[in-house]
Parts: structure tokens; C-alpha cells; sequence
């Protein structure tokens, strides 16, 4: 397995696997938990802010 290793892994803070960043955003759109994480975090930032 000789592919790209510098390429940068990010964690899906969802379902705690790491992917490549070219394939975290195909996974995000497919994770049902990340599109609910995403609408969860701006709405953290808001509250903090009250």
C-alpha cells in the first residue's frame, strides 16, 4: 500500500473513523450523524454567546 500517505486524515467527529480529506467530504454527505452533528455545533456557538 504505497498511496499518498501525506495526504491528510481527518476524524468524522461522528462516527470517530479517519478518512483522507478528499473522501471526508463524500463521507459527510452520506453520514446521517455528521449532518445532524453539523447543525448541532453552530447552534452550541450561539448559545454560548447569550
Amino acid at each position: 500500500m504505497t498511496h499518498s500517505v501525506s495526504e491528510r486524515k481527518i476524524r468524522c467527529p461522528a462516527c470517530e473513523k479517519l478518512y483522507p480529506i478528499s473522501k471526508l467530504r463524500e463521507h459527510q454527505q452520506r453520514c446521517p450523524e455528521m449532518a445532524r452533528l453539523d447543525r448541532e455545533i453552530p447552534e452550541r456557538g450561539r448559545n454560548l454567546r447569550k
